[in-house]
């Protein structure tokens, strides 16, 4: 009997009660992002492409050609224009230098982008491809090392889509299976769950007849429950305007053109855009906490400063005008994060303390005054107190107005005595004509 190389039971049996170590760990979680023949595959090529485009390291070595992991167009360096040569000999010469140096810089750009594209092109080949996926990948594409980066990726994607079985009903089974399972994940940004979203509705999209294709509003409510638990409350929050929506709109028979600004919005665009003002408004209830996403923030005091629009009224208001008695859900934002769900959507966070202490007094709706207002505190009416109040204002009233006739008269005594001085002056000099003419 030979023996066998690797343990009693052979190579598979090998370290099988051997303790996972942390490099297993990592080899068996490496193992995964691998693009495999569509029958053996967990995931998609695109979607083992787009983890690959968010891994740290792929990031530092192809910073500038990263985005074609995404479908993303890579950019390229706008090559500088020739000066005219005109002008005076030592301006010609300044310009021919700076245009000689513009243009190295442009050839150096355009040189590490080349050099980029090729090494990410390689990383794709050799470390993303499964071996098995790999060699029928090459026989396919006996050129694939002369293919450019974006047209390499393509193919990749397109022979992954050919590994799909041929039958209608197991690839159609296949897109429903990616559609019911879209989910965002904790590290991923709101912008990179909308394209895949859009990436897997468009796969959807091509193999189900026309009558059974999504529609916009399909596309918008998936979005919205994907969403990861930082949007727990945006959720449930849309799934009840919509249920409200239906039940009115089943019951009433006059137009209620104000619901379509409620529920799930009309289209992933739509839906975008208000998740994105939740995640921001949150942010300013939070403070500055920071979120893990690939696009530069809004500054926190433009948010601050943002006008949101009341769904009834249509009046506007910033978040630092809010008061105690704005509701956060008539502007569709967060309400108090210390009490929900106990008071949902009765007030904001901020204004939680003074909400707290109206209902503590039994007045829900009247929120208790600030400390800094003057008239804070209940006062007790007091007849006697309000009798001297009114003596002493009719008092006062009356020594003003005497002290304005006392000034009337005074300035009245002025202009006489001044007119009766000019008139002596002008008798004066009457006289002194009088006694020249005699």
């Amino acid at each position: 009997m030979s023996k066998q190389k690797n343990g009693k039971y052979g190579r598979y049996s090998r370290g099988a009660y051997r303790k996972d170590t942390g490099d297993q760990k990592r080899s068996s979680n490496d193992s995964e992002l691998k693009i495999k023949p569509a029958s053996d595959a967990h995931k998609s090529a695109e979607q083992v492409l787009r983890e690959a485009s968010k891994l740290k390291d792929n990031i530092t070595n192809y910073p500038l050609v990263i985005g074609a992991l995404r479908s993303e167009a890579i950019a390229s360096p706008a090559e500088p224009q020739r000066p005219a040569m005109n002008g005076p000999a030592p301006q010609r010469e300044v310009a021919r230098l700076e245009y000689t140096a513009r243009y190295q810089v442009f050839i150096e750009q355009e040189e590490e982008i080349r050099k980029q594209c090729i090494s990410l092109q390689s990383y794709i080949h050799h470390v993303l491809l499964h071996k098995s996926f790999q060699k029928e990948f090459e026989q396919a594409h006996p050129d694939h090392s002369t293919m450019e980066l974006r047209e390499y990726i393509d193919a990749v994607k397109n022979y992954y889509s050919s590994t799909i079985s041929s039958l209608p009903t197991q690839r159609r089974s296949l897109v429903k299976k990616n559609w019911s399972e879209v989910k965002q994940s904790q590290l991923e940004s709101l912008a990179e769950f909308r394209q895949a979203v859009h990436d897997t509705m468009d796969d959807y999209n091509s193999m189900m007849p026309e009558d059974r294709q999504l529609t916009d509003s399909e596309v918008s409510e998936t979005f919205i429950n994907g969403l990861n638990s930082n949007f727990e409350y945006f959720a449930a929050k849309m799934e009840r305007e919509q249920m409200e929506k239906l039940r009115i709109r089943e019951t009433s028979e006059e137009p209620t053109p104000y619901l379509d600004h409620t529920g799930y919005p009309p289209n992933l665009a739509e839906a975008y855009r208000k998740a994105r003002e939740y995640e921001e408004s949150q942010r300013d209830v939070k403070g500055n906490k920071s979120q893990l996403s690939s696009f530069a923030t809004t500054q926190a005091s433009d948010r601050v400063d943002k006008q949101f629009v009341h769904k009834k009224t249509g009046k506007t208001k910033s978040l630092k005008e809010m008061t105690v008695k704005d509701r956060p859900l008539d502007y569709d934002l967060p309400p108090c994060n210390k009490c929900f769900p106990r008071f949902p959507g009765n007030h904001f966070a901020k204004c939680h303390d003074e909400f707290m202490e109206s209902i503590r007094k039994g007045n829900k709706h009247q929120p208790r005054p600030s400390k800094s207002d003057p008239k804070y505190g209940k006062k007790k009416y007091d007849s006697k107190k309000n009798a001297d109040d009114e003596v002493k204002q009719a008092y006062l009233t009356l020594k003003k107005a005497a002290k304005a006739k006392e000034k009337a008269a005074k300035k009245a005594k002025s202009e006489a005595e001044d007119s009766s001085k000019k008139a002596s002056q002008y008798t004066t000099l009457l006289s002194t004509f009088d006694s020249d003419t005699d």
